[in-house]
């Protein structure tokens, strides 16, 4: 069998599905809306979640969705924001 299916058969599991609701007073809802769909990837047996900033940011209540169908509660426990610039920098 091709390498690459196994590889996805073994990571498969560790892809979530997140909704987020935020509310629509944040100030991210004016270009994201108030309702934001993504998905994350389980880091630990703890179940921490990596996902990217802007499907949870602000968000009141957040669901996960595992590959088999099961809907979990989630809570935000840390946020990093990288913010990226389209400035080029040029180093002699």
């Amino acid at each position: 069998m091709d390498a690459s299916v196994e590889i996805v058969k073994h990571l498969l599991g560790s892809v979530v599905y997140i909704h987020a609701e935020v509310p629509s007073s944040h100030p991210s809802t004016r270009i994201l809306g108030d309702e934001r769909m993504g998905t994350g990837t389980v880091v630990d047996p703890a179940g921490l979640i990596l996902t990217v900033n802007y499907v949870i940011m602000g968000a009141e209540t957040i669901q996960v969705t595992l590959g088999r169908g099961r809907a979990l509660k989630a809570e935000i426990v840390a946020l990093y924001e990288l913010i990226q610039t389209g400035r080029r920098s040029y180093f002699e």
